[in-house]
């Protein structure tokens, strides 16, 4: 049986996951919708408020998170010198957020 997957011209296309219309920047490049909040995410919202409180404190005197742990040992959180977070969990694996702004936008997160 051969699976259909449409044609996608300019102005067309869907994200695969959620089925709705892909969002566009000015230049017209696809992007995808973000996932929910706390979707498959590591940390409680309470957790993430407090890691991006300490980066945003860190950033007003020129500092990076380097590391934190959380949970008795059982979380990590820090910054790479790419300016990328991750969050690595004993049971749940590892997630990776492009920079903070991202990291605040999946656990929605008030920015500003």
């Amino acid at each position: 049986m051969a699976i259909n997957h449409g044609s996608v011209v300019a102005g067309d296309g869907c994200d695969h996951l959620t089925g709705e219309p892909l969002r566009r920047t000015a230049g017209g490049i696809p992007r995808f919708k973000p996932l929910p909040a706390a979707d498959g995410l590591i940390l409680t919202k309470s957790q993430a408020e407090a890691v991006y409180s300490a980066m945003c404190a860190l950033n007003n005197v020129g500092g990076r998170l380097d590391k934190i742990t959380l949970a008795s040992g059982e979380l990590y959180v820090g910054e790479n010198e790419a300016g990328r977070v991750i969050v690595e969990s004993l049971e749940a694996g590892e997630e990776a957020h492009f920079d903070q702004s991202a990291f605040a936008t999946a656990y929605g997160l008030q920015q500003g």
